[in-house]
């Protein structure tokens, strides 16, 4: 799944897409995914403080964690 794809199931369920941001660094009270190295670092950002850090190692494990995060 890419990261469109993903955008749109979170559109269906009437959430708002910006809530995950891909490739960020500035913005605040959002998920965020970034690309570093071979890995993808995963954190909630609010007031420039990273909540729940996480590192995966493909794309697709991050997916499928943002894919179980929404649906409870």
């Amino acid at each position: 799944m890419t990261d469109r794809a993903f955008r749109n199931i979170l559109i269906d369920n009437g959430i708002d897409p910006e809530i995950v941001r891909w490739n960020d660094t500035a913005s605040d009270n959002v998920f965020f995914v970034n690309p570093v190295y071979g890995r993808y670092e995963f954190g909630y950002r609010e007031r420039g403080t990273v909540f729940e850090p996480r590192e995966f190692t493909s794309f697709s494990d991050v997916i499928a964690y943002l894919r179980e995060r929404f649906a409870t």
